[in-house]
Parts: C-alpha cells; structure tokens; sequence
C-alpha cells in the first residue's frame, strides 16, 4: 500500500480576519474619496452656476423662481390660488407658446384644486391670455388673466 502521507498537500494560511477588516476598510475608503473628489469635480461648477442665476434674486423670488423666469406675476397666481379650494376642478385656456408652462405651472400653485382637461367639466375657468366667452361673467385678475366660477352640478 502506498503511504497516505506523501500525497497530503500542506496546508495553506488564510488571512487573519482582522487582515481582511483593514483591506475591506481601506478599499473603502478609498472608493469614498475617490467619489468625493469626483463629486466635487462635478458638483461645484453647477452651485456656480445656480448661484450665478439665482443668487442675484429677492428671497422672495427664490421662492419661486420658476414663475419668475417664466415672466409669470406674483399677484395674479396670488389671486388665482385664492379663486380655485380643495375639491375644485379647474381648467386653463391659454394659447400660444406658453400655454403648456401656464398649465404645468397651474397645476403646481392651485393645488389641491384638481385640474380638468375640459373646461365644461371644471368648476373655475382660467383663461389666461385668451379672450373669455361673451357674457360669461368672468372676474378679471390681472392684464391677460380672467376667471369664471361655475356652479357644482
């Protein structure tokens, strides 16, 4: 019989625990200031720039900075919010270019009014730059902007 004790390999030492921890510990830390410098690389040129366009604001219009860009006024959305409550269904006519920003931007302030596509279907009527219908009895609230409020049916 051939002996045993030839063929058995010696054994091979693993790394301690406490080795892999401080590998593990260090590879990771690693990749977290690798991501910090590239996030840095990143991240400060665009603060430049929201500085740079929202820095030179009113607190005021920081708030809002949407409406401000878009030439919205304050005083009307103002008047607007307080034309339409919760549970109203509510249309907005516009046209032109910036009909599609006008009702984004109306569904954000007149919320929680829900917004309807079809103004036979809505309690307030926006029109806003759009001429309302004659004898409609709407309430004007600014240069290019008149509400209707319908009766619940």
């Amino acid at each position: 019989m051939a002996s045993i004790v030839g063929s058995v390999r010696p054994a091979t030492r693993m790394p301690s625990r406490s080795t892999l921890s401080t590998a593990l510990v260090a590879a990771a830390t690693a990749a977290a200031l690798v991501s910090a410098l590239w996030g840095l690389r990143v991240v400060v040129p665009a603060l430049d720039d929201w500085r740079a366009a929202y820095g030179p604001l009113s607190e005021d219009l920081r708030d809002d900075p949407v409406g401000h860009f878009l030439g919205f006024d304050d005083a009307v959305w103002d008047a607007l919010s307080r034309s339409v409550g919760q549970g109203d269904r509510y249309a907005v006519v516009a046209s032109g270019d910036g009909r599609f920003e006008i009702g984004n931007y109306a569904a954000y302030r007149l919320l929680p009014a829900v917004r309807v596509s079809e103004p036979e279907h809505a309690d307030v009527v926006v029109y806003y730059g759009v001429e309302p219908p004659p004898d409609s009895g709407c309430t004007t609230l600014g240069a290019d902007v008149c509400v209707v409020r319908r009766e619940r049916s």
